[in-house]
């Protein structure tokens, strides 16, 4: 499986992430929605219009089976880019304090690839920090801490 992982990067050089769905012989390997695949998706949206285009003018031509648009997949498609985009610029926007810094370069939080607004912390599972418009640290909402020991070390990590 890794080796079809590696032809399919090969094939496209957009890809920055993939991920394989399914167990079998017969997996599929699909791009993962990350900020790094941005460029394969603007590509991708490119070339469903195009399709979309020319299954429009064919069943303009009245025929008997009409072809499949791909109006939905488009839409889908915007959405997606228009969230990565404004993900990637809210993350490259960020202004950072010092105290943050300090956790980001001591290695005690670590910035998450695919999606770069979130900061997970070392040592607990699945919880992330996110940067406000101060830039100091605030707890995620979509990565919370739910134990009251894993609350108790944000806050001693936070300062507060």
């Amino acid at each position: 499986m890794l080796e079809k992982v590696e032809q399919f990067k090969n094939e496209n050089e957009l890809f920055q992430d993939v991920h394989v769905v399914g167990r079998t012989s017969y997996a599929t390997i699909e791009a993962k929605t990350s900020v790094n695949n941005l460029q394969y998706f603007k590509q991708q949206l490119v070339e469903l219009e195009e399709q979309n285009e020319k299954a429009k003018a064919y069943n303009r031509t009245k025929p008997v089976i009409k072809m499949r648009t791909l109006g939905t997949k488009i839409t889908n498609l915007k959405q997606k880019i228009e969230m990565l985009e404004e993900m990637d610029q809210k993350a490259q926007n960020q202004q950072i304090s010092e105290a943050s810094q300090k956790l980001i370069d001591t290695g005690e939080v670590t910035q998450w690839k695919k999606r770069p607004i979130y900061y997970f912390v070392k040592g607990l599972k699945k919880v992330a920090l996110e940067l406000d418009d101060n830039g100091e640290f605030q707890p995620s909402n979509r990565y919370p801490a739910y134990d009251e020991k894993d609350q108790n070390y944000l806050k001693e990590l936070l300062g507060r």
